[in-house]
């Protein structure tokens, strides 16, 4: 795994110094723009280094303008977090209240090949299914197609149980 190079809560994670590249978040009502750094987005996404590397192939000599990447379909908490994992290796400040919203980082994560995200969040995901969650969870990670084996193993115990419980030993006929 690649670790990141600044400790959490670093100036450039926050303040955004010395940023180069723009994330902009077009899926939203109005567009949010997010700065973030060359330097660390390919240290941890094969998504970022591929088009780093096209983009330095293509314009060898860019006009010192910022790259923008453009992310559709994902919150700006969902971003947010993301991108604090890719400075930290962690999530402090962004992770989100919601159990959706953290199946919605991994998908996110997969989407833009973010390395060591899901086995950081899955084993929380995993830790909190419940009778009252586990068909969210299902739907919202085919939504997503996000969803590794163990968590969707997990949902489905939850809800095989659930099953059992409500038709006891009489099954389904």
């Amino acid at each position: 795994m690649v670790r990141a190079p600044f400790p959490p809560n670093d100036r450039f994670l926050s303040k955004h110094q010395y940023s180069d590249v723009i994330l902009e978040l077009e899926s939203l009502p109005i567009s949010v723009i997010i700065p973030a750094h060359r330097l660390i987005l390919p240290a941890s996404s094969d998504f970022f280094r591929s088009k780093f590397d096209f983009d330095q192939r293509s314009r060898p000599f860019a006009d010192n303008q910022p790259t923008k990447c453009i992310i559709e379909g994902f919150s700006e908490s969902c971003a947010r977090a993301m991108l604090e994992f890719m400075y930290t290796q962690q999530i402090v400040h962004h992770m989100p209240r919601f159990l959706n919203l953290k199946v919605q980082i991994i998908s996110l994560c997969e989407v833009y090949q973010v390395s060591g995200m899901h086995e950081y969040i899955a084993p929380y995901i995993l830790q909190h299914i419940s009778p009252e969650n586990a068909v969210k969870i299902l739907e919202t990670g085919h939504k997503f197609r996000a969803m590794s084996d163990a968590l969707a193993r997990g949902a489905c115990e939850v809800f095989e149980g659930q099953l059992d419980a409500a038709f006891g030993e009489r099954g389904v006929h």
